[in-house]
């Protein structure tokens, strides 16, 4: 005969286990990529796409951008901790898990009774509990608590995806908004110098020092941290490199053409 103690002690179980992997399993994805978003701020490779998209500010803001996101993914941990801890011990309740099998087998609350005699100690001294006893376990014979009490993978998928979703939908929001509350007043004059070098990297390999001088004045030039002078000076020394290096180039074709025309001539004679 079914021992239906053993059944209901195998489904408290199963359910409390359940019950605590679900919150963990939840949030932790979603924890995890919030703090590796909020690391990859720190990343200059990042940052320079946040460039190329419009998202530009200064290293102040993106530094308390990243310790806020930091102590956010913390919170979401320590809130799904919390909440294993409390869905653990409600599903380690013996009668509340008596009430939910007593219910789903429709047992007239005879499961329920019999789980506050077993619980209470007083299964001996009730001559109900031999009665009980074979009762509950016939409305056990057919019931499996490992199939009934399982993680319900396909929800916690569900909400996992939901709140990796919205986290990296809340940093890319606040990005947005701090960079537009620090926009800079030559944005607009920047991302050209950007696409320009873009273009010059592509068409002329050579012309790699060009392009990587003109992305450093758009640089300059959206870096809230920069003061105005600060950002003349560079603007102006940046200036300063490439009329050097057009120099140079001018007097290196100047010298090649010199040289083509002087073995021109020496052929001639």
């Amino acid at each position: 005969m079914t021992n239906p103690v053993e059944i209901i002690n195998l489904a408290r179980r199963r359910a409390s286990k359940a019950a605590a992997l679900e919150p963990i399993l939840t949030w932790l994805p979603a924890s995890l990529l919030t703090a590796l978003l909020a690391l990859t701020l720190k990343w200059s490779a990042a940052r320079a796409l946040g460039e190329r998209i419009g998202i530009a500010m200064g290293s102040a803001a993106l530094s308390r951008i990243h310790v806020a996101f930091l102590m956010l993914a913390g919170l979401a941990l320590g809130f799904a901790a919390w909440r294993s801890w409390c869905a653990y011990h409600e599903a380690d309740n013996l009668e509340h898990l008596a009430a939910r099998i007593d219910a789903e087998l429709n047992a007239q609350q005879e499961i329920l009774t019999f789980a506050g005699l077993v619980a209470s100690a007083g299964a001996a001294r009730s001559p109900l509990f031999p009665i009980l006893w074979r009762r509950v376990a016939e409305y056990l014979a057919s019931f499996d608590p490992v199939r009934r009490f399982q993680l319900n993978k396909l929800r916690v998928l569900a909400r996992a995806a939901l709140l990796g979703l919205a986290s990296a939908g809340l940093l890319f929001g606040t990005l947005v908004l701090v960079s537009r509350l620090e926009r800079s007043p030559y944005q607009g004059e920047a991302r050209r110098l950007v696409r320009l070098a873009d273009e010059i990297a592509k068409t002329d390999p050579s012309a790699q020092e060009l392009a990587r001088h003109l992305r450093a004045a758009a640089s300059v030039l959206t870096d809230p941290d920069i003061s105005l002078k600060e950002k003349l000076v560079r603007i102006v020394a940046i200036k300063h490199a490439l009329e050097q290096r057009g120099s140079a180039e001018k007097s290196a074709a100047q010298a090649r053409n010199m040289a083509v025309a002087a073995r021109g001539s020496g052929a001639g004679s």
